[in-house]
């Protein structure tokens, strides 16, 4: 008789995809994956409060010359502070499906909200759509999601997007990418990307705080390191 399959984190395909699926302590996720997925949504306001639609003062757009046109708001910015259309979802979501590309951040966390209060069959009210508190209401939440949503990995597949789309305006993604971190972190990897800016004589992890620097000779350690970990290498 053979022996049943062992039960995987749902999470770790979308938080770490090219790692193995690891066996959760709990129902559903695994402690690494809970942990990167906590970092992730309490780290949205501070990049959320970065997003500028004016092109002179906001991060993500080169400053034009004075004889080229620019545009007179920032479009990506715009998409970001948006609110949505009237036109119906088409997949059961309240936000809207006729925009091109991005979702406004509120709007699709403020969908999370709504499905995890009717999941959850208790009388809450809706928190007010401020995106500290947004978060906040999730972040108190997510050790039941974690263990019962059986959405989970859609709403953490969601949370790194955002995280993604957010992080050009911190100024996170500047510099040419240099692979992923090495350094252990929790029970896995880090794993997150690097960036070496040609002007910085460091190479900085944004997640786990881990830097090399160029003056000390660690950067041409790490692509050996990163090697040995089995990440993503320069």
């Amino acid at each position: 008789m053979s022996e049943p399959t062992a039960l995987l984190c749902v999470c770790c395909p979308v938080l770490r995809p090219k790692g193995r699926p690891r066996r959760p302590n709990t129902p559903q996720v695994c402690d690494g994956c809970r942990e990167r997925l906590s970092g992730d949504l309490s780290g949205l306001p501070e990049t959320y409060a970065l997003v500028d639609a004016d092109p002179v003062r906001g991060t993500s757009e080169i400053r034009s010359r004075e004889y080229e046109s620019r545009p007179p708001l920032n479009i990506a910015a715009l998409s970001l502070l948006g609110r949505g259309s009237v036109i119906p979802s088409t997949d059961g979501r309240h936000w809207p499906q006729d925009q091109l590309g991005t979702v406004p951040p509120l709007d699709l966390l403020g969908w999370w909200v709504e499905d995890w209060i009717t999941t959850r069959a208790m009388r809450e009210q809706m928190p007010a759509m401020v995106m500290t508190t947004v978060t906040t209401w999730l972040s108190l939440r997510l050790d039941w999601a974690c263990d019962q949503h059986l959405a989970i990995d859609e709403f953490a597949q969601d949370v790194r997007q955002l995280a993604s789309q957010l992080r050009p305006f911190a100024g996170k993604d500047g510099g040419t990418r240099v692979g992923n971190c090495p350094r252990a972190y929790g029970d896995d990897r880090c794993n997150t990307p690097l960036y070496v800016d040609p002007y910085v004589n460091e190479i900085r992890c944004t997640r786990c705080k881990q830097t090399w620097r160029r003056q000390d000779g660690e950067w041409m350690h790490l692509r050996a390191q990163q090697l040995a970990a089995g990440v993503e290498a320069a």
